[in-house]
Order: C-alpha cells, then structure tokens, then sequence
C-alpha cells in the first residue's frame, strides 16, 4: 500500500499541472538567490534588492543550487523532499486512526484537492515551494500532536516556522486551542505554541515584515483580491465551503460526545477558523475580516481541508449501532466529496496539465537566454506590469510587475507609485508620449510591447526593434539621444 501511495503522490499532481521550474510563484522567490549567487542579475532591479521576502532559507538555497548551476535538480530535490514529509504526515495520521490500509485512498483525494481553497492552495503541489514543504511540516507536526509525541513536537514545529513562519504560526494555533478540553496532559504542548508564535513575531519583526499589518489588507482589497478578499470572489469559489460545514457538524457531534478525541478537536479548530474566517471576510465584518487578511490565515483551509478528508475516511469505515446516523453523516460526506470535485480548478474542471506545463516553460527559458543576450546587465525593461515571468526569465530589471508586492509600507508605496505609472492594469492605455516619459524617468532604453498594444504601430516608426517573441510581441530598444529629446 505504501508503494501506491508514493507512485499516487508524485504522479497525479505532476500530471494534474506538470513539473513547476521556473515559473509560477518561483518568479518571485527564487530572485534574491539568484541575484546574491550571480552579480550581473537584476542589476539596479529596485524589488530584488530593496523588498525583502519572507523566505530566507529559500533564497540561501536558490544562492547555493544556483552558484553550482544545479538549480533545476536543486529545486527537484527540494520538491522531493516535501512529498516525502507529507507522506510521512499523511501515514501517521492514518495510522493513528487505524486506517492505514486506506493511505492510497487517502493521498488520492489530497492530491485530486481543488487547486483554489478559500483563497489558498493545497498543502500538496507539484514545484518547489516554501508554502508546501511548511505546509507539509506543519502536518507533520499535528501527527505528532495526534500521537502525543511531545518531544518530536519541540524539534518539528519550531522547523516549521523556520521554513515557513506563517504555518509554524497556525500550527502553534492548531496545537494551543486544540490541547485546551486536556489541559491537564497537554500543558506542555500549550506552551511549547505560546512560545513558538512568540518566536514567529519576533522573526517577521525582524525580517520587516510587520511594520504595517494595513498595507496588506490595503494590498487584499485592490491587489490579490483572489487570494485575501472574499467579497470580491464568483460564488462558484466558496464550493469548498460545503466540506468543511459538514466536517464541522460531523465532528463537532464526535466531539461533543467525546472531548478527549484529538481528530475531532483538530478538525474542529482548524474548519472553524477556516469557515468562519471566510464568511467574516466575505461579509467584510470589521475587526475580523481585517484580522483575517492581515494573517493570511486562509492558509488554514489548507490543514482543515487534509484533516476533514481523512476523518471523513475513518467515519466511512466506521461501523457503530446507530446505523441511521452513520448514513446521516455518510450521505452528508458524499454531498461534501461531490462538491469538492465540481469545484472551479478541481480535477474534472481544470485544462491545465502536463502538455501545457512542456510547451511554457521552456519556451520562457528560451525567451529569457535571448533577453540576457541582447540586453546588458543593469538596464531596465519596460512592460505591462501583468507580464510577472519576465524579470525572472530575463535576468534583467524591470519597472515592477504585479506579482512583486513588497510587504513594507515604504517600498509599497514605491511600488505603487510605479505600477501607477506604467498605467496599472490598463498598460495599453498608456499613451506613446507617456511611456517614453516612463523610460526617462527610470533611465530605461528598453521596451517590451504587444502588437495589439495602441502604441505598437508609433514604435515601430520611432523605436528599434531587436527581437520579436512568438507572434504577440516584440523588444524594442530607443537610443540614449532620442529618449533625451522626449
């Protein structure tokens, strides 16, 4: 069984979406690394240098795989090292319920999870990530509390935040609130996440990334609205909403009956955090929707989505007198399982995968190698902020893009400031005149246009051209003499 479950976990996600290099929120991660292992990358690139990010490890690690020109096998083994924590997460909790005959079964539905939950992903994905690889510790770490192995617990949560500080922060939740009904012999637990989320402030305080709790809930309402602003999601997207209400019931009726069963305590914690939380931040509830948004904790859905799966397995299996109300919450759970799967970016809904997966990718690197040839280390693109891939690809400095939100009040203002001036989301209706005042300002020569962008037909009478992608647009370069007569 454990073979099947290890072919099921690496397979199905790579063929869901293919194999992530590259590409994806690596865009944003994997630049400090690359610029600190390689000095002629994003020279003069303000985001890279003067935006720092939560993931430190993560950039020490892109340095290191990066300087040795291993990166892609690094990232590999980084992704394989996930899968194998979360196997590992996965297989205890079975095997604390005693269905451990039943992992395949269970790493299915995870793997097959839909991709949007609430405004996160899943715990489980096919690339490289600090996200999964904390997000599969931090399940590890609720095994282990599901166990009572107290010592495994000081070593693996305290691991967690290092890698990722915003799961060690609501594994440290999951552990404080769950541990409360058996206070008397999980003290220690309680205080090993008071200390924990204690050290996860002091973290971000230093990595400067609590200065201003408001800028990101700023960043929520106008910016990545998909991510932290429910009011603002199509209604199909709250379909996850369906399983954790009825883990919610299921469990909570568990619970009531017996307080001393840790399942039902941490599914309880975790869907309530999870469901209660979106419903005050889709009915924008003041104090609580912002409280939400500003911990990101929708992160949570994550946990409550893997915990509810499982559980819902064990009471599958479970044979009890009351046969009316194993039926009762069997249909309830074939009603959440039905919904979980009809959901937008589900395994039947989805049209990505690995076809798709091989075109891109390479055709970015492609693209990339060229841009590094034709344009010299520390010049500035300019482009539609919403092309996020190019920094990356290019190696090159660009103006800002959508993607690259720093979480400092000072550097955001910086970077509105600059999205503002390539026009925002509407880079097309910048006028010609304007973007050669844009390559002006930031000292740019060049410029990476659509051909269906309004100002395509003027650069081509007044700019170069040096390289056209595909069939959609085309690098144009204006000399050091014309910008300074515009």
């Amino acid at each position: 069984m454990i073979y099947l479950a290890i072919v099921l976990l690496l397979v199905v996600p790579i063929l869901r979406f293919g194999y992530h290099f590259g590409d994806l929120d690596h865009v944003i991660l994997s630049l400090r690394g690359i610029a600190n292992a390689n000095p002629s990358a994003f020279v003069n690139d303000w985001f890279v240098h003067q935006a720092p990010q939560p993931h430190w490890h993560f950039d020490l690690f892109t340095q290191w795989g990066e300087s040795l020109g291993l990166l892609r096998e690094f990232y590999f083994a980084y992704w394989l090292a996930t899968m194998a924590v979360f196997l590992v997460a996965v297989f205890r909790i079975c095997r604390h319920l005693g269905i451990e005959k039943f992992l395949p079964l269970a790493i299915l539905l995870l793997v097959l999870e839909p991709l949007h939950l609430l405004g996160t992903i899943p715990l489980v994905g096919s690339w490289a990530l600090p996200h999964f690889l904390g997000g599969a510790l931090g399940l590890l770490a609720c095994s282990l509390w599901l166990e009572k192995k107290n010592i495994w617990l000081w070593i693996i949560v305290p691991l967690t935040s290092l890698i990722h500080t915003q799961h060690g922060a609501l594994v440290s939740l999951i552990i404080i609130i769950g541990s409360l009904p058996q206070f008397k012999d999980r003290y220690s637990t309680i205080l090993l996440g008071m200390l924990n989320l204690v050290i996860v402030f002091v973290a971000a305080k230093m990595r400067g990334l609590t200065e201003d709790g408001g800028i990101f809930v700023q960043m929520c309402r106008d910016y990545i609205q998909g991510h932290c602003f429910a009011p603002a999601w199509p209604s199909e997207l709250f379909i996850p909403m369906i399983p954790l209400g009825v883990a919610l019931i299921i469990f909570g009726v568990r619970f009531w009956k017996k307080p001393s069963d840790s399942l039902a305590a941490i599914i309880l914690v975790s869907s309530s955090i999870a469901f209660f939380g979106t419903l005050a931040d889709y009915l924008d509830i003041p104090f609580f929707a912002d409280l939400y948004r500003r911990y990101f904790m929708h992160r949570m859905t994550g946990y409550a989505m893997c915990f509810s799966l499982i559980g819902f397995i064990q009471v599958f299996l479970t044979r009890e007198e009351n046969k009316l109300q194993v039926w009762a919450f069997r249909s309830f759970m074939a009603i959440a399982l039905i919904g979980i799967f009809v959901a937008p970016s589900s395994v039947f809904r989805e049209e990505t995968g690995l076809m798709d997966s091989a075109k891109t990718i390479p055709m970015m690197e492609d693209i990339g190698q060229k841009l590094r040839i034709l344009i010299p280390s520390g010049e500035t693109i300019v482009a539609d902020p919403l092309i996020v891939w190019l920094r990356h690809a290019s190696r090159r400095a660009v103006i800002t893009d959508i993607k690259a939100l720093p979480y400092q009040a000072d550097t955001f203002k910086e970077w509105k400031l600059r999205f503002d001036d390539l026009g925002g989301y509407d880079f097309k209706k910048l006028p010609y005149e304007s973007l050669l005042q844009v390559m002006k300002k930031y000292n740019s020569h060049f410029v990476l246009l659509s051909m269906n962008d309004p100002k395509y037909p003027k650069a081509v009478q007044l700019m170069k051209p040096l390289m056209q992608i595909g069939n959609e647009m085309v690098v144009f370069t204006l000399e050091e003499k014309a910008l300074s007569q515009n």
